[in-house]
């Protein structure tokens, strides 16, 4: 089997992340199966290494020059990567939406992870769209066979491209309880003042855009009552992104007000669980998500949280969150004041939480990729 490598080469994002932990689960149980990556290394890039196996290697197209071969995927899709790398597998796996049509192989697996760019074009860059729009579709129609990371994307899928039910399944993205489980208050504490929280915070964590409703986070966050403002500050832990001015510039609103407020930037992921942690509570109002993977680190790492009653996360959080209206902001500041103010309730979630959490495991995930793999 071979695997379109481009999430091996870049900063780690929620698709490079899944790439990453189910391709090394993948090949951690199934070791008598050969498992390619292949890449492009025209600009000196190398891949973020998997753990040394036997039945793990690397390919690269090299002898194609950049600009021809940028030009190529906008034009092909992507290129055919397992030609280009002179390999001819069995088996292909495209893990970021796109899958080229020139593939040297029996059967592709294309992932698709959620129809944002169909259903909510709102959220995501017109280009972009418009290109994901014409190029999914291709994908979805001639792959032999479609993943997606939740039962709400499925349906989605179906739906829009009027696929058969047999070719779409779902590989849940896991959390990875080594990293992401209660820590000590010391590990807490040490990274919580380095980035200057000098008090019990309610966190958010993802990148600045309106698909994730921060401006109704903020919004709720200034209809606390004064107490619970003082005592608590809002922590937004996450880079820029697409049409962030409004965001960024109600962050500026809410600090003149004199709310403590602070921004992180992008934090590095060995942080992140003692950010989590450390966490009175964890908010995650998103209007859209294909999965939405932060309240499940937030859950295993045992903070309470609240999650938008939208898209996929019911189906991810289950019963172990308090869920909101994330076009209310009311909805949201009243969860909020209800959950800070009970020492109880925040109990009981913590520990539905890290249960819930459990339930999502990426060697029992991989383990139907496998199958899927092997399908004849």
């Amino acid at each position: 089997m071979a695997i379109e490598g481009t999430p091996f080469f870049r900063v780690r994002t929620g698709i490079d992340h899944y790439t990453v932990n189910l391709v090394r689960e993948l090949v951690a149980l199934d070791p008598g199966t050969g498992y390619t990556v292949i890449g492009y290394r025209g600009d000196g890039a190398k891949p973020r290494p998997l753990p040394p196996a036997e039945n793990l290697s690397y390919r690269f197209a090299e002898w194609l020059p950049k600009r021809y071969l940028d030009a190529f995927s906008a034009r092909l899709f992507v290129p055919p990567l397992d030609l280009l790398a002179g390999v001819r597998p069995d088996v292909m796996l495209f893990p970021n939406y796109i899958a080229s049509p020139l593939v040297w192989t029996r059967r592709s697996i294309v992932v698709i992870y959620d129809l944002s760019f169909v259903y909510h074009p709102e959220y995501v860059d017109p280009g972009n769209a418009r290109f994901l729009r014409r190029v999914v579709k291709r994908a979805a129609a001639t792959a032999g066979h479609v993943v997606t990371i939740s039962e709400h994307s499925r349906r989605e899928i179906l739906e829009c491209y009027g696929l058969p039910e047999s070719k779409v399944s779902v590989v849940y993205p896991g959390v990875d309880r080594g990293r992401f489980r209660p820590l000590s208050p010391e590990r807490r504490a040490a990274v919580v003042e380095r980035f200057g929280i000098d008090r019990p915070y309610v966190l958010f964590t993802g990148t600045l855009e309106p698909r994730k409703n921060i401006l109704g986070l903020l919004r709720a966050y200034a209809h606390l009552p004064a107490d619970l403002r003082d005592a608590h500050a809002l922590v937004i832990a996450g880079g820029k992104g697409w049409l962030d001015r409004e965001i960024t510039e109600g962050l500026a609103e809410l600090e003149r007000s004199g709310a403590r407020v602070i921004r992180t930037g992008y934090v590095d992921d060995e942080d992140m669980p003692a950010l989590f942690g450390g966490a009175s509570v964890f908010v995650f109002p998103s209007f859209y998500e294909g999965f939405g993977i932060p309240p499940l680190e937030a859950m295993a790492c045992g903070t309470p949280v609240i999650a938008s009653r939208a898209s996929s996360l019911p189906e991810v959080v289950g019963e172990a969150a308090e869920l909101v209206d994330p076009h209310d902001v009311t909805s949201i500041a009243d969860a909020l004041e209800r959950v800070l103010r009970d020492p109880e309730r925040r109990r009981e979630l913590s520990a539905a939480g890290q249960a819930r959490a459990g339930r999502f495991d990426w060697s029992s995930e991989a383990g139907k990729l496998r199958e899927l793999v092997h399908r004849s």
